[in-house]
């Protein structure tokens, strides 16, 4: 994929976190808000690249596709 690619992906990762961030990394410490309700960290777009680059299903998650017409 190309950079330009990868940055479109992440752009729509980072939308889609913003409204539950539970899609973020599952890996990495999870933390907790002050209600007690669990946190997930947002990946930083070298670490969505990078995973990209390594899980399959991960990358057919994120891939945009072509819209259908």
């Amino acid at each position: 994929m190309s950079k330009e690619e990868i940055e479109r992906c992440y752009e729509n990762y980072s939308k889609e976190y913003e409204k539950d961030n539970s899609i973020g990394s599952i890996l990495l410490v999870k933390r907790r808000n002050f209600a007690g309700k669990e946190m997930y960290r947002k990946l930083t777009i070298e670490m969505f690249e990078g995973i990209m680059d390594s899980d399959e299903n991960f990358r057919n998650k994120w891939t945009l596709k072509p819209k259908q017409r």
